[in-house]
């Protein structure tokens, strides 16, 4: 059985088209990539986005929606429902399908080969080393190495960059053992299992009791932390890197965290120039480890810092971050069609080489720390399950326009607030994001008042519902 859900596409033979694969948030990021792959073509092209995420309505063209388990759901109740899949799955879900190998083969028909954008890449991907396509995104191999908690802790000690006081553990028994019985982590520790991401699978842990919420997934092994209580600020860096001596560092935002779980962030980061130039020097000794390995594209890297300026290593993220699109619209903003941020990544992984001078990046201001130029972005990210009951108007602007335009919108008094990737009236959620709040402005303090009021707008449109023939998210161990 297909299982894709939705697929609304018009194809014409005198175009070219690439993939993006991945999550719908990132989508509009690798759309900019239709001028530069027009060149690469020579003729006009557009993206087919592939995602799991599903909506009442897309605002995407060509778009491609598979999910096994929502389909299921709808064919046995009419319930338009997302359920969240995890990253291997929906990669096996796109191999199987005969409906995405009919619409490749008509693609092919006209255009040599098919370059596919990935937003997170992995060894079963139906596209990695695969005649006729072309992918855009880190080895498999090594994302998956990189992705690895405690390798990222052990690499970081090693190259002398500070983390807080962590051991591995074999088995919950050992990691529980720790917790009652280590000084270090007594209260309150940071528990992972070996491969986490967006706070699932991971925890903040403050009683044995919270442990059994692993005993679900029960993969070892884990990564015990101890717990910063003095915590100020939660970097991230987003970096790209092309080989041992090409690796730019692209944007530095502050994260806002509940328990585990990313909630949003803003741009620039608060922390002092100190803190950002340590925070550039380390990102680019991470980068050259792995770089040294062959790893070339987008990777991310997380910091704390606490009340006396000290910084900590958190983790690394090897793919794209949930800031990448924004990152990208930030760099057209201030260098215009000079410099794209997925153009940057296809040189680095196809040429290892960025091929742009990089160091009028490094000194210019606007890369890392812009004056009068603030974005936020805000996701509301529920564990269901809920139902929207009140439709929220999509903007007909979109998130690179208003990054482009804001200061019009300032100066004649427009919301310079959108919300996007909204799931829609009468549509399920299982687990996962309601949808997304953007705001860019002049004033950080206006950011973070839009964010709220865009929030707030958000929390009103659904109700949680009893609802059995919902099904809870398996594979994720999800925070209380």
């Amino acid at each position: 059985m297909d299982n894709v859900i939705y697929h609304k596409l018009s194809l014409d033979p005198n175009k070219a088209y690439y993939l993006y694969v991945g999550e719908l948030r990132s989508a509009s990021l690798c759309e900019t990539l239709a001028e530069p792959l027009s060149s690469y073509y020579q003729k006009r092209t557009e993206q087919i986005s592939i995602v799991q995420d599903v909506r009442r309505f897309y605002h995407n063209n060509n778009v491609i929606v598979i999910n096994r388990d929502a389909k299921n759901l709808f064919k046995k109740t009419g319930k338009c429902c997302h359920i969240k899949i995890k990253n291997e799955d929906f990669l096996s879900q796109i191999s199987e399908s005969e409906l995405l190998k009919n619409i490749f083969e008509r693609i092919l028909r006209h255009q040599s080969e098919i370059v596919v954008n990935v937003y997170e890449n992995n060894i079963n991907s139906p596209f990695q080393n695969k005649d006729k396509f072309k992918v855009i995104s880190p080895n498999p191999q090594l994302s998956v190495k990189y992705n690895n908690k405690i390798l990222q802790y052990e690499m970081a000690e090693n190259i002398g960059i500070p983390v807080m006081p962590n051991q591995k553990c074999e088995s919950l028994e050992e990691v529980t053992h720790l917790f009652k019985n280590d000084k270090r982590f007594k209260k309150k520790a940071f528990v992972t299992e070996n491969y986490s991401a967006g706070g699932s699978n991971s925890l903040i842990v403050k009683s044995p009791e919270d442990l059994k919420l692993f005993k679900e997934t029960n993969n070892v092994p884990y990564l015990i932390v101890k717990f910063l209580s003095s915590k100020k600020y939660d970097p991230t860096a987003l970096a790209v890197i092309a080989n041992e001596d090409e690796i730019l560092v692209v944007s530095i935002n502050d994260q806002f965290l509940k328990n585990t779980s990313w909630k949003s962030s803003i741009f620039p980061s608060c922390v002092s120039p100190e803190i950002k130039k340590k925070i550039v020097k380390y990102t680019i000794k991470i980068g050259k480890e792995m770089a040294k390995d062959g790893y070339r594209g987008l990777f991310g890297v997380d910091y704390m810092i606490d009340r006396k300026e000290n910084i900590y290593f958190v983790e690394i993220n090897a793919r794209k971050q949930g800031s990448s699109t924004e990152t990208a619209f930030t760099m057209q903003n201030f260098f215009g069609n000079e410099v794209c941020l997925p153009e940057l990544e296809t040189n680095a992984v196809w040429k290892s080489s960025f091929n742009f001078d990089i160091e009028r990046l490094i000194k210019n201001d606007n890369l890392l720390s812009p004056r009068n130029f603030n974005w936020g972005m805000y996701w509301v990210k529920l564990f269901g399950p809920i139902k929207v009951v009140k439709e929220i108007p999509q903007y007909a602007r979109s998130n690179e326009d208003l990054f482009l335009k804001y200061h019009v919108y300032e100066r004649y008094r427009k919301p310079t607030m959108i919300i996007s990737d909204f799931l829609g009236r009468d549509t399920y959620l299982s687990y996962g994001f309601l949808g997304k709040v953007t705001s860019v402005n002049s004033s950080r303090k206006t950011v973070v008042s839009e964010l709220r009021k865009g929030k707030r707008i958000l929390l009103k449109s659904y109700e949680e519902v009893d609802d059995q023939e919902i099904p809870k998210p398996t594979g994720f161990v999800i925070p209380a």
